[in-house]
């Protein structure tokens, strides 16, 4: 969906240098293990014409209660320091469903990632009123930001 003066939250590192007024940029993509890389090898491969690359968008959360329940799963586990940033968003943004690899692990047979890919990319959601915290949504959002708090 296209979106104008939006709210989104998004986590960082606590050493990101990120500043109120400048934009979120990217994250650097680290997999952490072959799970994780056949994970978003998997979603590449099955991603609709029309949809971003995955490495090439803000990972978005739609409330600041969402962004706390991501920055625990991100960081509270290895008890690692964050910052919650608040944007201002100007561009297109698709909220989906990422608890489709929730079971499943490095030795998972292909067709169950496969059926996991596909999951994730029919589960985008049009409607914000939909979102809810028990099915782990995660935004993708590209187009311009900028920083309006850090905590």
């Amino acid at each position: 969906m296209i979106v104008k003066d939006h709210i989104v939250y998004r986590i960082v590192p606590f050493d990101s240098d990120v500043k109120v007024g400048e934009s979120a940029l990217p994250s650097k993509w680290n997999t952490m293990g072959n799970y994780k890389l056949r994970q978003e090898e998997t979603l590449e491969e099955h991603r609709p014409k029309g949809f971003p690359r995955r490495d090439s968008c803000l990972y978005v959360c739609f409330s600041k209660k969402n962004a706390y329940e991501w920055a625990y799963i991100k960081y509270g586990r290895r008890n690692t320091p964050y910052k919650l940033l608040t944007l201002r968003v100007d561009g297109e943004l698709f909220w989906l469903k990422s608890d489709s690899f929730n079971f499943l692990d490095e030795n998972s047979p292909q067709q169950k990632y496969d059926q996991a890919g596909e999951d994730y990319w029919n589960s985008l959601i049009e409607d914000e009123k939909l979102l809810s915290l028990d099915k782990g949504y995660e935004g993708l959002f590209i187009g311009e930001n900028k920083i309006i708090s850090i905590e």
